[in-house]
Parts: C-alpha cells; sequence; structure tokens
C-alpha cells in the first residue's frame, strides 16, 4: 500500500469518527430533538385502587413506564427507588406521571399490587401500578414500546420508558447504564417544556 493511501485512509477515517462523535452529541445534547420511537395505541388496564386505567389517563402528561412484578427480589426494587427517585424529583409538576406495569398480570391482584406498594413505600399520589389482561400488557409492552416479554416474568427489561404527551415513545433507558439513566431526567425536562 502506498504511504498516500494509508494518509487518506486515515484521515477518512478521522472524519468519519469525528462526525459520530457530532451525531451522538446532538442526540445527546439539550437542543437536539428527541426523535419518536413508536405510538402507544389503546389500552385498557386496572390501577392497584381497582379502577380502570388507560391511553387517555397519559394524554397531556410526560410519562415514565417501567415493568415489574410483585414477587420480584432483584431488578424491581432497583426499578422502583429509580422511580421514585423521579418522583421526588418532578414531585411539582402536575403534567408528569410514573406507570409501572405487572409483565405477571395472572398472579398480580390489586390486592398484591397494594402490599407491594406497602412493601416498598411508594407514593401513588402520580405514579400507578398497573395489571390486567396479559394480552393488552403484551400489547403495550412488545407492540407498542417494543421491550420482549418472557414467560418468565423475572426476565423482564431493565429499562424506564419515556412517553410524551402525544403518546410518543421518545426514549428507553436501561437500569444497567448509568449514562442512559442520567439522560432520562433531562429528557424528561425537555418534553414538559415543549
Amino acid at each position: 500500500m502506498s504511504k498516500r493511501f494509508v494518509t487518506f485512509a486515515t484521515i477518512l477515517g478521522m472524519l468519519a469518527a469525528g462526525s459520530l462523535i457530532v451525531a451522538i452529541g446532538m442526540r445527546l445534547g439539550s437542543d437536539g430533538e428527541i426523535p419518536v420511537l413508536s405510538e402507544v395505541r389503546p389500552f385498557q388496564l386496572i390501577d392497584q385502587d381497582g379502577k380502570t386505567f388507560s391511553a387517555e389517563d397519559m394524554k397531556g402528561k410526560v410519562t415514565v413506564v417501567d415493568f415489574f412484578f410483585t414477587q420480584c427480589t432483584g431488578l424491581c426494587p432497583r426499578l422502583s427507588k429509580e422511580m421514585s427517585l423521579l418522583q421526588k424529583r418532578f414531585a411539582r409538576l402536575e403534567n408528569f406521571q410514573l406507570i409501572s406495569v405487572s409483565v405477571d398480570p395472572e398472579n398480580d391482584t390489586t390486592e398484591k399490587i397494594q402490599a407491594f406498594i406497602e412493601l416498598h413505600g411508594i407514593d401513588t399520589a402520580n405514579w400507578h401500578l398497573l395489571t390486567g389482561e396479559t394480552a393488552s400488557v403484551r400489547q403495550l409492552m412488545t407492540e407498542d414500546l417494543k421491550l420482549p416479554m418472557l414467560e418468565d416474568p423475572r426476565l423482564h427489561a431493565d429499562r424506564l420508558v419515556l412517553i410524551d404527551q402525544d403518546l410518543s415513545m421518545r426514549g428507553s433507558y436501561s437500569l444497567s447504564n448509568s449514562s442512559s439513566i442520567q439522560r432520562l431526567p433531562r429528557d424528561i425536562r425537555r418534553l414538559i417544556k415543549k
């Protein structure tokens, strides 16, 4: 290979890497638009008080969604802790809410969800814990929010999902990725200001 070709290839590679860094910076920056990843379609589930909760209850609010099951002792308490931190951080905002959806709806009755709430000290002022028909949970989780729903609830996703006021999914944030979790509050603020 000639020296000119190596120099040209090196410069081209540096330009490509620079473009990638700029693109990532724009995505993570405060002035870039948060992309729409999917849409939440109509659904109907039941909250911890036995009341119907539907997609209509999400309209006009920025919503963070996670998935849990009441017998979980590993991932779910960590997800609940992260949700609780978000609840405290955005406590004064009327157009912000949290939703936790059971990935084991056949076993998670409203009574079991109430016990889970008490066990973990969850404030349900703007945090809805939902259960219902498996088909409705599956639609919301796999079709609308693009997360896997496996037969074994212990293998559920470690993600917090951000939904805007128009029921558009705007982000999915892995609990195991600290930079992703740190970006979530910034993205919430950007959607609330919109």
